[in-house]
C-alpha cells in the first residue's frame, strides 16, 4: 500500500478478486477504513481498494468474456481448434456465444452455406441472417468480418487479416457484443463454393 496506480474507473467492468485486507485508521475522522488487496479475473491487474468502491459477484451478475471464460467446454461441444479460440481472444471484451457458433460452424460444414465466405458483402449478410432464422436464433444486429490468411495458426497474421478489415474504431465498437470466430485449419481442401485453408469468419451480434 502506499502506491498509487491509477484510478478504479478506468477499470469498472472488471471481476476482482479478494485476497488479502488492512484496516486503517482514518487520522482526521477516526473511522477505520477496510481494503482489500484484489487481483483480476484475467491476472492482468492487481492491488489495494476501499471496499465501498467492489460490489459482490452475487448481486451483479458477471458476463464471462473471451479473455475470462473457461475454453474446455465449449472447445469440446463445438469443436473449435485453438486457432479459432486465438482469433475470439483477439477481442477480449466480447462474450463467447454458442448458438452464434452454431450457426458459423454450419457455414464451414456445408458447401450451401460457403458462400457466404466469399460472396458479395450484402448478399453474405442476407445469407447468415437467413441462417439465423432457421436456427431460431435472433440478434438486433449482426456483422461480419472475413478474412484469409496463409497460415491459419499464425496469430500475427490472423491479427493482420482482421486489422485489415475491421480498422481500431470498428474493433473498439464491438468489443462488447457476442461473438463467435472460425479459422479453416491447413489440410482443408479447397472448395469451389470458395471455402480452402484459412478462411476465416468473425460474426459480432447484439441482442
Amino acid at each position: 500500500m502506499g502506491t498509487w496506480y491509477g484510478y478504479n474507473s478506468s477499470l469498472s467492468d472488471v471481476t476482482w478478486y479478494t485476497n488479502a485486507h488492512e484496516k486503517l485508521v482514518d487520522v482526521a475522522t477516526g473511522k477505520y477504513l477496510i481494503y482489500y488487496h484484489v487481483n483480476s479475473a484475467d491476472g492482468q491487474h492487481g492491488g489495494w481498494i476501499w471496499r465501498g468502491y467492489l460490489k459482490s459477484a452475487a448481486s451483479t451478475p458477471v458476463t464471462l468474456t473471451t479473455t475470462t471464460m473457461n475454453w474446455a467446454t465449449a472447445a469440446k461441444s463445438a469443436g473449435l481448434q485453438s486457432a479459432d479460440i486465438k482469433l475470439m481472444k483477439l477481442f477480449p471484451h466480447a462474450a463467447y456465444d454458442a448458438d452464434l457458433m452454431a450457426v458459423v460452424n454450419q457455414v464451414f460444414a456445408s458447401t450451401e452455406n460457403q458462400p457466404i465466405l466469399t460472396e458479395e458483402t450484402s448478399t453474405a449478410n442476407d445469407d447468415f441472417n437467413q441462417l439465423l432464422t432457421v436456427n431460431h436464433t435472433d440478434y438486433s444486429a449482426v456483422y461480419l468480418v472475413r478474412f484469409n490468411v496463409n497460415n491459419p495458426n499464425s496469430l500475427a497474421e490472423v491479427k493482420q487479416a482482421v486489422n485489415a478489415n475491421l480498422d481500431a474504431n470498428g474493433q473498439a465498437d464491438l468489443q462488447r457484443w457476442h461473438i463467435a470466430g472460425k479459422i479453416a485449419p491447413i489440410g482443408t481442401a479447397t472448395q469451389a463454393s470458395g471455402l480452402k485453408a484459412g478462411s476465416g469468419l468473425l460474426v459480432f451480434a447484439t441482442k
